[in-house]
């Protein structure tokens, strides 16, 4: 075979930049057309300006609430659960000494989220800060929380910083005391009582009205009535931002969206339609290695929007959720460890189910019978058993309904089990008591969270009729099933990850 310079000819196999043909031309061509502007791809500032638009249309006025003494809880983290940072806080704690609290102004005031039948008849809102003594207070006709998109720096500023100088006031009340009380006094005296009567004044001052701030009121009815998009971005569009967005709280974002999503489809298509949006997600993002590399395991990030970013704060702080913790984890048995999280978060859907069960008292009877021998009692055991195992996906509960149990519920497990962890499920009289321990406390964490404690059989209420259920389901859940070889486990939460998933 010849050598491929010799092939065809003698000619070259390949085209050669600039080879000349017939006449001595090149058969290569610069294209001289003139450059026309081409579409930007991921415009952020073009979608930044229209979510902008949007949420322009959503804004009822402007008040102010005091932010110390408000009856309203102030409800952070709904849209962007951003942790608090020190550092930051510190800022503008030094801004406020520096400067003074500028609170009144569009740039600093906070955004609220808040139904409009909420506020008090025939207050009227402003529509800006410019003449800041016409702004009034917010009124509301309930006590009920108050959704703050953005501004929890700015509330642990004012808290810490009124805290500092309510410390000074009474130091320097005391050190008054005893100059006053001294029997023989000098004129050194006497002006350092005066200085610090002075202080004590100044301080007095800037006391007098610190925690009253401005808010943005925006209606929460119109604002999410296609989702919680325009208010994911309004918790991350103030002029006031504290620092960058974390790959976490990027993280965070596009995990609501895809719930969103999930939730809004039917039952049939939920994986399906949140599936599709988090392809579509993929396609807009930057190329952050570490993110994409999470992106691109879709049963993870399924799990991730659709159960543990469900449980609340409990797991949003942590490595579950941390971008670097994942992308690290996902090459070492990541698809296993999805699986165990699915099975479990799918037995809080099972026990949290809205469909018809005993109460609470009639399955407590029920196990102390079939625990003394009476096989009629063990029959209807094994079919309750049978019955929440056999729950479809219409048959399940809100996930969510846990999230306000997890921190307790995880602090028994770790009480219980933690110096057991070698024998977890195993039918021994350790492990089957420190069970019987944790299942006493679980239920009646339940109890108290739910106001349970005086549920009376029969009751009309159906929340209170479904949280019974859900009890009673639990206390069945976490008896030993004498048949089986294996003792319950403790319900999913940062214990049980911590001992089972990748280290």
């Amino acid at each position: 075979m010849p050598p491929k310079g010799q092939r065809k000819g003698g000619k070259g196999g390949g085209k050669k930049s600039g080879t000349p043909v017939e006449g001595g031309a090149s058969h290569l061509h610069l294209d001289e057309r003139p450059i026309k502007a081409l579409p930007v791809k991921n415009d952020i500032g073009k979608e930044t300006q229209k979510l902008d638009t949007q949420l322009a249309k959503n804004r009822m006025g402007v008040a102010w609430i005091d932010l110390l003494k408000t009856p309203n809880k102030l409800k952070f983290g709904t849209y962007n659960d951003r942790p608090e940072n020190d550092a930051e806080t510190n800022k503008l704690i030094g801004s406020f000494k520096d400067s003074g609290i500028v609170s009144m102004k569009e740039t600093s005031a906070i955004p609220i989220i808040i139904d409009p039948k909420r506020i008090k008849a025939g207050l009227e809102l402003c529509a800006n800060f410019n003449e800041p003594e016409d702004v009034p207070m917010l009124e509301l006709i309930d006590r009920a929380d108050i959704v703050v998109a953005s501004g929890q720096h700015r509330l642990s500023a004012v808290r810490r910083y009124t805290q500092g100088l309510e410390d000074e006031y009474r130091g320097l009340e005391k050190k008054r005391a005893k100059i006053a009380g001294l029997k023989n006094i000098t004129e050194e005296h006497v002006e350092t009582y005066n200085d610090i009567r002075e202080e004590m004044g100044r301080i007095m001052g800037v006391l007098e009205g610190i925690g009253k701030w401005g808010v943005v009121v925006y209606n929460s009815v119109t604002l999410l009535a296609k989702g919680d998009q325009l208010a994911s971005h309004l918790s991350r569009n103030s002029t006031l931002h504290e620092y960058k967005e974390t790959e976490e709280e990027v993280l965070i974002t596009i995990l609501r969206r895809i719930y969103v999503v999930y939730k809004a489809a039917p039952v049939e298509v939920k994986f399906t339609a949140a599936m599709q949006e988090l392809h579509e997600i993929r396609k807009g993002k930057d190329k952050n290695a570490r993110l994409q590399k999470v992106l691109h395991n879709d049963a993870l990030c399924l799990i991730l929007a659709t159960c543990l970013l469900q449980l609340g704060p409990h797991f949003r702080r942590r490595p579950e959720l941390l971008v670097t913790w994942l992308a690290k984890s996902i090459d070492v048995c990541m698809g296993l460890f999805v699986m165990w999280i699915k099975k479990r978060c799918q037995t809080l859907r099972q026990l949290g189910s809205p469909t018809t069960f005993p109460d609470h008292k009639t399955v407590e009877a029920l196990l102390q019978k079939a625990e003394k021998g009476d096989e009629a009692a063990k029959s209807e055991v094994h079919e309750l058993r049978q019955s929440i195992l056999a729950y479809g996906r219409d048959e399940e509960g809100d996930i969510s309904m846990w999230a306000e149990v997890m921190d307790e519920l995880d602090a028994h497990a770790i009480t219980a089990f933690d110096e057991v962890q070698d024998s977890m499920e195993d039918m021994t009289s350790t492990y089957i008591s420190r069970l019987s321990s944790y299942r006493q406390n679980v239920i009646e964490a339940l109890k108290k969270k739910w106001s349970l404690n005086d549920v009376v059989k029969g009751g009309d209420n159906k929340i209170v009729q479904h949280l019974d259920r859900v009890v009673a389901r639990v206390l069945l859940h976490l008896t030993p099933d004498a048949e089986e070889p294996r003792a319950p486990e403790p319900l999913i939460g940062g214990f049980m990850l911590d001992m089972c998933g990748p280290t």
